[in-house]
């Protein structure tokens, strides 16, 4: 399960799909894709960053915001079968613990992660 899903991508032909997403409630936007420019296949700039061969070029990544699944889906192409779900569909996943030191950097930055197990 992932929510206020951000997904940051070198290339714009990456696929995903299957996911199950559950959205903050009253987060300002729940789904965010960083990728190159449309028009752009890959930007491996991000990569070269710190590998003291001098500055690296600037990355051309660009942050899409989106409030739900179906705007998501419909403006990356991304997800279109995945769907909502709530913690009720886990069986022994507790709720994140903002007071919890291993979960609190996520739950500050809106984003979580959990595997379903089926």
């Amino acid at each position: 399960m992932k929510t206020a899903a951000l997904r940051t991508l070198l290339l714009t032909y990456t696929s995903s799909d299957y996911n199950g997403f559950r959205p903050n409630p009253g987060a300002p936007y729940s789904f965010a894709w960083n990728s190159p420019p449309w028009a752009t296949a890959a930007d491996y700039a991000p990569l070269l960053r710190g590998r003291g061969a001098g500055p690296a070029p600037a990355s051309s990544l660009e942050t899409r915001k989106y409030r739900t699944l179906e705007e998501y889906s419909r403006a990356t192409r991304q997800d279109q079968h995945s769907v909502l779900v709530d913690y009720d569909v886990f069986m022994n996943v507790p709720r994140l613990d903002a007071q919890d030191v291993a979960t609190a950097a996520l739950r500050a930055a809106g984003l979580t992660h959990c595997e379903r197990r089926l």
